[in-house]
């Protein structure tokens, strides 16, 4: 895998995270396989990964709509290519303003996404997000974790 096709890889999720940074799941939904092992470790947290496209695609609309006024950029730090597999190791930059408020925050995110070639398209089969972007103290993480 060349240099150029991770390029557009990140330009595509780039513009599927600004979109459901405006309440528009479609693109990210068209990025995303379409099989039953898609799963997402979302970012705020849980100790299991919702499971199923099916499952994704019905919540999406709701989760997308609290999203307005957003801006994204990504960040890649690494990729991981082996055959009809990719990793992605992203920070998706994010500045959103969340219903029911007024003003624009940070909702910046680490973000790891794993890819299968599927019909010669790229799709995410696992995405795992959190909000850690913040360095913090190992008593802020265990506070987290006791949480």
């Amino acid at each position: 895998m060349d240099k150029r096709e991770i390029d557009d890889i990140v330009k595509q999720s780039e513009a599927a995270t600004h979109a459901l940074m405006n309440g528009d799941p479609s693109l990210f939904d068209a990025f995303i396989t379409h099989k039953p092992d898609f799963t997402i470790f979302g970012p705020t947290g849980g100790p299991k990964p919702m499971i199923g496209a099916e499952d994704w695609r019905k919540v999406a609309p709701a989760a997308a709509k609290i999203f307005s006024k957003g801006e994204a950029k990504v960040e890649l730090f690494s990729s991981h290519a082996s055959g009809d597999l990719l990793v992605l190791v992203l920070l998706e930059h994010q500045s959103v303003t969340f219903s029911g408020d007024t003003a624009p925050q940070s909702w910046s995110q680490r973000v790891t996404q794993v890819y299968r070639k599927e019909d010669g398209e790229w799709k995410i089969v696992h995405r795992h997000i959190d909000p850690l972007v913040t360095k913090r103290t190992l008593d802020e993480a265990k506070a987290i974790a006791r949480a």
